[in-house]
């Protein structure tokens, strides 16, 4: 059995012909389409770490603010007068009554 395609009476085509002759244009589209692929996969994850790397830096500002406060807190919280006051109100500690301080000579 000839698997020839009769195109018209004038012209006969066997199959492989055809298919060698459609070839380079399948392939052509084969690799367009490819390419397109490849470049939109590679722009949906180009605006994905973007969408990332905005977060991160929104976290990191966030976090630098809070460590200046911490900061601020820490100074406050260590201020000599600060720590008077609280030594004077809740210990009831005050400076030494005169007298109540015995010096020692050297040793």
């Amino acid at each position: 059995m000839n698997m020839a395609l009769v195109i018209s009476k004038r012209y006969e085509a066997t199959l492989s012909g055809i298919l060698w002759e459609i070839l380079p244009f399948v392939l052509l589209w084969g690799a367009v389409v490819s390419l397109g692929v490849v470049y939109v996969s590679s722009h949906v994850m180009a605006v994905k770490r973007g969408y990332e790397l905005s977060l991160l830096e929104q976290q990191t500002q966030k976090l630098e603010r809070e460590h200046a406060l911490l900061k601020l807190e820490l100074t406050t919280l260590k201020s000599p007068a600060r720590l008077e006051k609280l030594a004077k109100e809740r210990e009831g500690m005050g400076a030494p009554l005169p007298g109540s301080v015995i010096r020692l000579g050297p040793l």
